[in-house]
């Protein structure tokens, strides 16, 4: 997968929670994922805007 899919899936997984204080922990909690190699959202079916 291209490092541009990956990067939209998280991208579009932080900001797709409804909440503010939700999405900036999603988004807190991706950058660390991200960091430590973690490719994909966990327990996610993926973007919606595909």
């Amino acid at each position: 997968m291209p490092i541009q899919a990956i990067l939209n899936e998280w991208i579009c997984w932080g900001t797709s929670a409804k909440k503010d204080e939700t999405r900036k922990r999603r988004i807190a909690v991706g950058l660390d994922k991200m960091r430590k190699g973690m490719r994909r959202p966990c327990c996610w079916p993926g973007c919606p805007h595909r």
